[in-house]
């Protein structure tokens, strides 16, 4: 891994959690060497479960998901909603 992609996995495991990362399809994909996945895998966790069981896509979880793949692509560690 790069250092910008390690970046990106560190705050992952951060805002979610050692074991929900060693469960996940993420892990999966890059133990099979799928870098290219880990993106979309990323995206996957930008839903919070509603009080019904169903799923919504949170505002705040979606832009960390966006800054996660930012990092992981570009290592762009900016902030999307920072306001110059």
């Amino acid at each position: 891994l790069t250092q910008h992609q390690f970046d990106a996995l560190g705050d992952f495991c951060f805002n979610f959690g050692e074991d929900k990362f060693n469960s996940s399809g993420l892990l999966r994909e890059l133990n099979a060497g799928h870098y290219g996945e880990v993106p979309k895998r990323l995206m996957l966790w930008s839903k919070i479960k509603q009080k019904d069981g169903s799923l919504k896509t949170s505002k705040g979880l979606l832009s960390r998901r966006k800054r996660d793949v930012n990092i992981w692509e570009r290592g762009d560690y900016s902030d999307p909603r920072a306001q110059l």
